[in-house]
């Protein structure tokens, strides 16, 4: 196990206690993300972009959550899209929204494929392709299968809940 993982690591379990050193755990966590733990750079992009233990700060979130998608964290990679398409964080771009729900939807990441067809159906960030929408918008709906990667560390998402019953029809 890297120095990275074995940070990474005890910050998990540290975390995972009914009570804890919040302070320790984010020192943990800073020195697993500087050691190169993806891992660490998301949950640290989680904790900045909802406030959780520390003061919410979306500059920084993103900086983590790029680091982080960089090795394909599929949660990273939808957070950083809704962060362009808000404009949270970074000056808002479309474009740039729909490439990391691609990506996201393409690293396995369940309602990253909602995200696709949505910006297909409306032509956001891409051309409007209303057949494309239509696959991934039912990819969407039938998928059962969601890579979770640092759940424990993120707030409420505000993901999506259903689909244009008009492009599944």
């Amino acid at each position: 196990m890297t120095m990275a993982q074995a940070a990474y690591q005890r910050a998990l379990e540290l975390a995972k206690r009914e009570s804890y050193s919040v302070q320790e755990v984010l020192t943990l966590l800073t020195d697993a993300d500087k050691a190169g733990s993806p891992e660490a750079s998301y949950a640290l992009g989680t904790w900045y972009l909802f406030g959780k233990n520390v003061r919410k700060n979306h500059v920084k979130a993103v900086e983590f959550l790029k680091r982080a998608a960089r090795f394909d964290i599929p949660n990273a990679a939808f957070d950083l899209a809704v962060c362009y398409e808000k404009g949270s964080g970074v000056e808002k771009n479309q474009t740039t929204a729909f490439a990391y729900y691609l990506k996201a939807a393409k690293l396995g990441d369940h309602d990253a494929s909602y995200e696709v067809g949505r910006c297909y159906y409306h032509g956001i960030g891409t051309k409007q392709d209303r057949g494309m929408a239509r696959i991934f918008l039912l990819a969407w709906r039938t998928s059962k299968s969601d890579k979770d990667y640092g759940k424990s560390w993120k707030g409420s998402s505000a993901r999506r809940k259903s689909a244009p019953t008009k492009v599944l029809a």
